[in-house]
């Protein structure tokens, strides 16, 4: 089971869970793979101009490597489809994200996870 304060977020396709999350590993791969900075993915990630399937693939495989490295690219591609959709993924990659940079709460000292950006979570949509 996925634990958001550990930066995992849970990703079910058809009958299969998978715990997604983003490495310091996971995020210098997906830089490679794109060619650029995490930065500039983040932007392209709020634009849906920009936002193309094949980088939803890639990002979905690199949040899957962490926790179950046997998923290849191609079979990240056909998660997509089994998990609800290019919005539904995308919006648990998000998620992912958001998990792996915790805010830290102001009183208390605990770390937690940041809330999702409104309207991008992709459940709802």
């Amino acid at each position: 089971m996925a634990n958001p304060l550990k930066g995992e977020i849970e990703l079910v396709a058809g009958e299969v869970a998978y715990t997604l999350k983003f490495s310091i590993d996971a995020i210098c791969s997906l830089e490679e793979r794109l060619g650029k900075g995490f930065p500039a993915i983040a932007i392209e990630m709020q634009d849906p101009r920009r936002m193309t399937l094949g980088i939803v693939r890639h990002l979905l495989h690199a949040s899957l490597g962490e926790m179950h490295p046997e998923v290849t690219l191609k079979e990240a591609g056909e998660l997509i489809v089994a998990a609800g959709g290019m919005v539904e993924v995308l919006g648990k990659v998000s998620a992912a994200i958001n998990a792996a940079f915790p805010v830290k709460a102001e009183a208390s000292g605990e770390r937690r996870p940041p809330k999702p950006p409104k309207g991008r979570t992709g459940s709802n949509s």
